[in-house]
């Protein structure tokens, strides 16, 4: 047999691989690995103990020097990681289903991923408000998703006139913590992103309540929690480019968001997820930063 084994030969070793490498030797880099792809093959399968690039080389050549880029054969061995977008109308993509941010982010994020939208159009952070996500059938099907991300955006409705009593009967964030923690502690262990709700220039969500309000509360909701917050406030803010209705993202704005997710999740953006600026500029199609903010 060459060198370098048959696809088929090697394709089929890779469905053990897991199993085999489950030592990690730190310290030895992927010199073997095809260099494009050595640091992220690095990132992304170091959990797996996949970063010994000389024992997967001697396991699929039999030679350790033999170069393979087992990075492409192993990453089509294992399952696409999974993202649940949770959320209200502007998750669901009211106005514009066809573009909304979860299928945008599919096609940017491409076959390796699989987003979930589990939007509801109309609901409530605050399960002591009618209509509240938890009560909805997408939040049960959130809850079974097994996801590697879960992607929260919740609060405008919350901050309608009529619903402003019962958050400031200090329900809301017991309520809404319940609902993040809910998806912190399933199974899967997802990375949980609690993102603040985007400029509202529609009176039917005051965006005076979400600016004093709401998002100083998500963010210290998240920080309680200990998770990661996204902030979106500070992109979507001209109406006739980016909303189809003061609230709502026409195409556009959900371009925007689906690029600044992207770059959170692939670390594409420059610089990324930084504690000391805590920004993450995206750099998919159109230059914006969004902020995102770490727990100290």
């Amino acid at each position: 047999m060459n060198a370098v084994r048959s696809a088929r030969t090697i394709a089929g070793r890779c469905g053990v691989l897991l199993g085999v490498f489950a030592l990690t030797v730190t310290g030895i880099s992927m010199v073997n690995v095809m260099q494009p792809v050595a640091a992220q093959a690095a990132t992304e399968f170091a959990p797996y103990g996949l970063n010994n690039a000389r024992a997967v080389n001697t396991y699929l050549t039999g030679n350790p020097a033999t170069p393979i880029d087992y990075f492409t054969i192993v990453r089509g061995a294992l399952p696409p990681k999974k993202v649940t977008c949770v959320g209200d109308s502007i998750t669901y993509g009211l106005g514009a289903e066809a573009y909304s941010y979860p299928i945008q982010l599919q096609q940017k994020l491409g076959d390796q991923w699989v987003v979930e939208n589990d939007g509801v159009s109309s609901t409530t952070a605050n399960s002591a408000l009618n209509p509240a996500y938890v009560d909805t059938p997408a939040y049960q099907t959130a809850l079974k998703s097994e996801p590697d991300v879960v992607l929260i955006m919740l609060g405008s409705n919350d901050s309608v006139p009529g619903n402003q009593t019962a958050n400031a009967q200090a329900t809301f964030a017991a309520n809404y913590g319940a609902l993040i923690s809910s998806f912190v502690d399933l199974p899967s262990h997802p990375q949980v992103y609690v993102v603040t709700p985007i400029t509202s220039f529609n009176d039917y969500v005051p965006e005076s309540y979400l600016a004093s309000v709401m998002r100083p509360a998500i963010r210290d909701l998240a920080q309680s929690l200990g998770l990661p917050r996204i902030e979106f406030s500070q992109i979507l803010d001209d109406p006739s480019q980016f909303l189809s209705d003061g609230i709502h993202p026409n195409q556009a704005g959900y371009d925007l968001m689906s690029t600044a997710f992207y770059d959170v999740l692939t670390g594409a953006g420059q610089p990324v997820m930084t504690v000391s600026d805590q920004t993450a500029a995206t750099d998919w199609q159109t230059p914006v930063t969004v902020q995102v903010d770490l727990p100290k």
